[in-house]
């Protein structure tokens, strides 16, 4: 009873697994981690909801996601994909847990009810279609988030809420160590923030859709998003009574 149980589950989690994008670039070695087992990523490898995604030494990965926005990771670098929901007003959540990564955020991101976010164990980044660096080091138990374009909204996991955000514009960082609010944003030299966004580029494929699997698997995420779109819009609708 207790394997045919197990085997239940796992067959659940398997038909709920959801393609949410790919590796459009990739240098050195990268790996997933999907149902337990590392696995090493190949350039238009499908990356899924929940998946861990790590890099290793003198390696960058660049994911391409189903609502255009882009996340590339630096070496010894490790996120998890937690929420990619596309549509009209999209919802993205992923989770750093050492490294760095650079988030390139498209302006469907402005519209009213869409949200951003990227968090570490010491502090939030949320942006509206804007460009930032995060990084998080384990060993000072601190996080750096970095503008680069518009307006970076950033918080401390201790203050979830955000009465005591800060706003960082481009070219300014903050740093969040465990339990404390956000630093005061500093302008960055621009040689700093050039070799931040030089270890979080990943060269190799051009254009929009570069490494993408195929247009049909493209067109298929894209189907599903807007259908998860739709009915999460539909269950908001029926808990207010509309």
């Amino acid at each position: 009873m207790f394997l045919l149980s197990m085997f239940m589950l796992l067959t659940a989690r398997a038909a709920v697994a959801e393609d949410v994008g790919w590796v459009a670039a990739l240098e050195g070695t990268a790996e997933v981690q999907r149902g337990g087992a590392w696995t090493p990523l190949a350039q238009a490898d499908v990356v899924q909801l929940g998946d861990h995604v790590r890099t290793a030494a003198a390696s960058r990965v660049k994911l391409l996601f189903r609502d255009d926005s882009v996340m590339t990771l630096a070496e010894g670098s490790e996120l998890v994909i937690d929420e990619q929901v596309a549509g009209t007003a999209p919802t993205s959540s992923f989770q750093l847990l050492m490294g760095k990564v650079r988030a390139v955020v498209n302006d469907r991101y402005g519209a009213k009810g869409a949200e951003f976010e990227v968090t570490s164990p010491t502090a939030i980044a949320g942006v509206r279609g804007t460009s930032f660096i995060a990084g998080y080091d384990p060993g000072r138990d601190e996080t750096q988030i970095v503008g680069l374009e518009h307006t970076t909204m950033v918080r401390s996991a201790a203050d979830p809420n955000g009465n005591k955000k800060v706003l960082v514009g481009p070219g300014q960082s903050t740093t969040i160590k465990r339990g404390s609010m956000p630093s005061r944003p500093i302008r960055l030299p621009d040689a700093s923030v050039r070799t931040l966004t030089g270890e979080t580029t990943a060269k190799g494929g051009q254009g929009k859709h570069a490494g993408a699997p195929n247009t049909t698997a493209i067109m298929i995420m894209n189907r599903k998003a807007m259908g998860t779109d739709c009915a999460r819009k539909g269950r908001l609708r029926a808990s207010q009574g509309t």
